[in-house]
């Protein structure tokens, strides 16, 4: 299953990328998001991974990222690993002026595990898409609405 969801945020590049890349922002626009442990390599380098735990509505659960690609402030994947699913997601970032971005999101799942989230990611593209689409306006308004730390 693929997907691309895209926002067009009212900041410069240089400012997206910079919260953006910061792991303490992660609780202020991804729904859930509790911590990130580095568990190999320098957090962000070409094969680094890193545990997310998040917890939705009571029920923990991790999320393996791999890093596949930094080519930060232009472009960043990661391979998101859970015992159910495995997908991939390419993130890119292009200045429309100085104080605008659109960041890209390409969304591609590889895998899912077991009957029942086969028959999800079948039937569930929609739900994936407005997760997703979800995570960038959340970021968009913490962006926008950021006045430092």
């Amino acid at each position: 299953m693929k997907f691309t969801c895209l926002t067009e945020i009212y900041a410069p590049r240089e400012k997206v990328i910079a919260l953006w890349i910061n792991p303490k922002n992660l609780q202020h626009w991804q729904n859930g998001f509790e911590s990130r442990k580095s568990i190999s390599g320098n957090p962000g380098d070409l094969g680094s991974k890193s545990i997310l735990t998040y917890n939705n509505k009571g029920s923990i659960f991790d999320l393996e990222e791999t890093v596949l690609e930094n080519n930060l402030p232009d472009s960043f994947e990661g391979e998101y690993e859970h015992i159910t699913m495995t997908n991939k997601m390419r993130s890119t970032f292009v200045a429309l002026d100085a104080n605008t971005t659109i960041w890209k999101a390409e969304i591609h799942y590889t895998q899912f595990n077991g009957f029942a989230m086969k028959l999800f990611g079948f039937f569930g593209k929609r739900i994936f898409k407005k997760q997703t689409q979800k995570w960038l306006d959340n970021f968009k308004q913490f962006i926008e609405s950021y006045s430092g730390e």
